[in-house]
């Protein structure tokens, strides 16, 4: 055995020991700081809004509450995958996903209190302006962490691409991550759509593709003096095509079509014993 294996195995035995074997699975309870984790972001929140005057910062510290299974998911497998360049490709791309659960949060309470203000508010009564600035912070919250997003997900895009690896995301690994089981257990079947990284990977494109025209346009004016008009179409149309191909190149190459195809040691649990093992998390919950 060459040195090169001997070190990869140590490795392997390092960051796999303490961990249960597959079938080892038992339900326990959250321990009282994994209880007191989400209080504590909302009145972390509350603090720095008190302290700073800081609404957008402290919305911010608050939505993280919304994406922290995914950021401690991500820390996890940083840790426990045996596979080097996959953990890091996974550490990425869980973490992005906690960013994007972050930012679609408070889009999307913007968008529901939008609808509400329009269907409800009398046509000659003044917006609230005490509820409009609040919306405009969450919204500064949303665009903050999609910016953010996009170059997270490119960096899991390059690790994933760099190792020829296609990456799985899905909540379902939190289980095994709280029981902290290696390899993964998945407690029933799970299909090539519900790999939450194409809807991830879709979002940062969607954001890159509107706000990459709103940074070139005076870049183009500026370096294109009397030809605006055919850079400005150019960028209108070759942007969003840029994007949609991008997509369509990346979705296989990128994503699995199943956990084990990400993680070839992981095993899909049998519908009975799958059954079981739910039922005895609930009893015990």
């Amino acid at each position: 055995m060459d040195s090169e294996e001997q070190t990869r195995r140590a490795d392997t035995q390092g960051r796999t020991e303490g961990l249960q074997p597959w079938g080892a699975w038992e339900p326990t309870e959250p321990t009282w700081p994994q209880q007191l984790v989400l209080p504590m972001l909302l009145a972390l929140g509350w603090l720095l809004f008190e302290l700073t005057a800081n609404a957008t910062l402290a919305l911010f510290i608050a939505c993280l509450r919304f994406g922290w299974q995914d950021f401690r998911t991500a820390i996890w497998l940083r840790r426990t995958d045996p596979h080097p360049r996959r953990a890091k490709a996974g550490f990425w791309f869980y973490l992005s996903s906690g960013i994007w659960k972050t930012a679609i949060v408070p889009v999307l309470a913007v968008f529901v209190i939008g609808i509400l203000w329009a269907m409800f508010a009398s046509a000659h009564e003044d917006p609230n302006e005490v509820l409009v600035r609040q919306m405009a912070f969450a919204l500064a919250v949303g665009m903050g962490a999609s910016g953010i997003l996009v170059i997270v997900v490119g960096v899991a895009v390059a690790f994933s691409l760099s190792g020829s690896l296609r990456m799985w995301i899905h909540h379902d690994l939190h289980r095994s991550r709280r029981e902290n089981l290696w390899p993964p257990e998945w407690p029933h079947p799970l299909w090539r759509h519900d790999n939450r990284g194409r809807a991830i990977l879709a979002t940062a494109l969607i954001v890159l593709t509107v706000t990459l025209p709103l940074l070139l346009f005076p870049l183009a004016v500026m370096l294109a003096p009397g030809a605006e008009i055919a850079v400005v179409l150019g960028i209108v149309f070759g942007v969003p095509i840029t994007s949609t191909f991008l997509y369509a190149a990346l979705r296989d190459k990128v994503f699995a079509s199943s956990p084990e195809e990400c993680w070839p040691e992981s095993v899909v649990l049998s519908p009975e014993l799958a059954a079981q093992r739910i039922l005895s998390e609930e009893i015990s919950g």
